[in-house]
């Protein structure tokens, strides 16, 4: 659940809410909140997250730690 965990704190963070992510990456907000309970993004959303916060999946895992 490590991306997840990421997930909702990088969003609180750059102090946007799920529905913002959700209008930039083009899906519904429940998504967003689907991704961080459960954290299984497909890999193509994986990318689309991380490309929008300009970061490697290395260092946003860290965030969770």
């Amino acid at each position: 659940m490590a991306f997840g965990e990421s997930l909702a704190m990088v969003i609180r963070k750059k102090g946007i809410n799920n529905t913002i992510l959700a209008k930039e990456l083009g899906v519904h907000k429940d998504s967003i909140s689907r991704w961080i309970k459960r954290g299984s993004p497909s890999k193509q959303h994986r990318e689309e997250i991380l490309n929008y916060f300009d970061m490697r999946e290395t260092d946003f895992l860290l965030l969770s730690e």
